[in-house]
């Protein structure tokens, strides 16, 4: 994602983390109007951490990472399956790229 999108930046440690999920921030996007836009095209996401899912404030976690708001707002959460193939994440990186292009 990040080669596509190099604006995109990790939020957490890059390696002491639990393997299955990535949460990054796209700066100048909102994050709930992309999870719209991706659930239209089959990829399902939420934003901000796990721990403010129900929340339409931004994420206390992400922000108590330092980041900005800007940040904060245009964070996205995704979690991989036991079944995700290798084409799934492939799908979803082009997807992504191009609805941060429409946004």
């Amino acid at each position: 994602i990040f080669a596509r999108l190099p604006v995109a930046v990790l939020n957490g440690h890059p390696k002491e983390r639990i393997p299955n999920n990535v949460n990054i921030s796209i700066p100048g996007i909102d994050g709930e109007t992309a999870v719209i836009y991706l659930s239209e095209r089959g990829i399902y996401c939420s934003t901000g951490s796990a721990c403010t899912a129900r929340s339409l404030e931004p994420s206390h976690v992400i922000a108590a990472l330092g980041k900005p708001e800007e940040y904060t707002r245009g964070s996205l959460r995704f979690t991989l399956g036991r079944f995700t193939l290798k084409e799934d994440i492939t799908y979803a990186v082009k997807t992504i790229s191009e609805v941060v292009g429409i946004l």
